[in-house]
């Protein structure tokens, strides 16, 4: 699945950067082609945030988190929503 596309993101032209992503999300494997991957983390689940409520908007149901680690803060998708596995 191309996440560009589910997104509703303009088309790119196929490069060297993008990536293939495998997840399993129960008994599924799926697929996802992102942009490009900088780099793969894990983190703990102690600094990962819910997002409030009030910052919260129907485009932004995919979101279930935040995480802060090093001084970024990293966006975590709820890979079920976003993709419509649910």
């Amino acid at each position: 699945m191309d996440l560009r596309w589910r997104f509703s993101l303009p088309e790119i032209v196929e490069n060297e950067m993008q990536r293939i992503i495998v997840v399993e999300l129960g008994e599924k494997r799926l697929g996802i082609l992102v942009d490009s991957v900088s780099q793969v983390i894990r983190l703990s689940s102690s600094i990962i945030e819910k997002i409030p409520e009030e910052v919260t908007t129907a485009d932004e149901n995919y979101i279930t988190g935040v995480g802060k680690l090093d001084g970024r803060l990293i966006i975590i998708l709820d890979l079920n929503r976003s993709l419509l596995l649910t």
